[in-house]
């Protein structure tokens, strides 16, 4: 074989590689112009059922905006469910207990509006970047909140196990709902970060895979729906069944009986210290520097949508406070105050060792059902002694007269 016979079959090839980019470019161009991705519902994508997911589903399907959302790590999340399951003196999955009932019925006793709404949003190992993605997505028009209680502190700004903001869950799991090309630089600070989704931004084809997989399976639905009907007569589909999506198929995070809550359970201390000397270790500057840029748009961008705000500075446990870099914290107090003062929103320190004690908590940092008992009864009180945040609730309702009513909550 000469050179010009080995040289045939390399030609064909780069031949057909060029063909089928040029193909590949069209159909990118002709979906970018076309755009039948900007309709499918956010429920239909495939996801794994992590905390996000499944609040999301149930925000989403409430019948009206909450009254009060609660956003944080899980320093908000666990305490405010062990609550409910010693205040309601029943079981129940934390998965679907998205409401906090006890400080729906304290704030009704004490503000006069019944039928109030309170749901926490705190998400495990949530950061600040999450905070602000799910205000973004959710918080606005029909779906705003009068009011947001933000529960922060330092470890939701620097986690050592947290390269950049768009490598969260929440990050990820919101991202695809929006356009995020305002906050790119801050979530992936670095060139090489942003390369994932610069690529998929520019090429419908990738960034829209999720997207194509979702309407795949509808279409896939449609197609063998006659050839099931006969089935379906014989064999009934259950409701768990229908409602499955693409998520469903997918490896949880969080699933139905995993995260139960049970009441009035005995819990012994643990002493995590090791895992937050772990969570604080190496130079987390780059990382602090970016989630407070998230916190300016996150306080901006709820009082921009008319949403009160009561940045709460979560309780810890001395030997917590003592794992953390040095100075850091100072730093976090000092630009979260700074913060708050510009947006005109609402600060409570609840970092106080002589409120919360060892029996208020499960662990050094997360408090359990009698120190989130304190928490809430601590933020009742704020909302009801600030006019702005009282307003809030109160609006549109029957005033109650506050004269004479003890401001002490038993």
């Amino acid at each position: 074989m000469n050179a010009a016979q080995a040289e045939q079959p390399q030609s064909i090839w780069r031949s057909r590689f060029l063909w089928a980019t040029i193909f590949l470019l069209v159909v990118d161009v002709a979906l970018l112009v076309a755009n039948p991705f900007g309709k499918v519902d956010p429920g239909k994508l495939p996801s794994p059922h992590s905390w996000e997911w499944w609040r999301t589903q149930s925000y989403l399907a409430a019948p009206k905006a909450p009254d009060v959302v609660l956003l944080g790590s899980s320093l908000v999340m666990i305490p405010t469910p062990m609550l409910d399951a010693d205040y309601l003196n029943k079981p129940f999955d934390c998965v679907h207990h998205d409401h906090s009932i006890y400080m729906q019925d304290r704030l009704a006793d004490l503000l006069g509006p019944k039928n109030l709404s309170c749901i926490n949003f705190g998400l495990p190992g949530g950061m600040i970047s999450d905070d602000y993605m799910v205000a973004r997505y959710l918080l606005n028009n029909e779906r705003k909140p009068k009011v947001v209680v933000l529960g922060i502190t330092l470890r939701d700004f620097v986690e050592h196990h947290v390269q950049y903001p768009a490598t969260s869950h929440p990050y990820r799991y919101f991202s695809q709902f929006m356009d995020v090309a305002d906050i790119v630089d801050i979530a992936m600070p670095q060139a090489w970060q942003r390369a994932d989704y610069l690529w998929g931004r520019n090429f419908v084809l990738w960034g829209k895979r999720l997207q194509m997989q979702a309407i795949a399976d509808e279409a896939g639905k449609a197609a063998i729906a006659p050839l099931q009907s006969e089935r379906v007569a014989v064999n009934p589909v259950t409701d768990a069944e229908r409602n499955k999506t693409l998520a469903a198929k997918l490896k949880a995070i969080a699933e139905e009986g995993e995260f139960m809550m049970e009441p009035h359970k005995l819990t012994l201390f643990e002493d995590n210290t090791n895992e937050y000397r772990s969570r604080f270790r190496g130079d987390k500057s780059e990382l602090f520097n970016a989630e407070s840029k998230f916190l300016a748009r996150l306080l901006k961008l709820l009082r921009d949508r008319n949403i009160e705000v009561l940045v709460a500075n979560m309780p810890l446990m001395p030997a917590n406070m003592a794992v953390m870099p040095p100075g850091m914290y100072d730093k976090y107090m000092a630009i979260t105050k700074k913060l708050v003062a510009e947006n005109n929103c609402k600060f409570l320190d609840l970092n106080d060792p002589t409120k919360f004690v060892l029996s208020d908590f499960r662990d050094t940092a997360h408090m359990n059902g009698n120190g989130g008992k304190k928490f809430i009864d601590s933020v009742d009180m704020a909302i009801l002694q600030d006019p702005a945040l009282r307003s809030a609730l109160t609006r549109g309702q029957q005033q109650t007269s506050l004269a004479g009513r003890d401001s002490t909550i038993h």
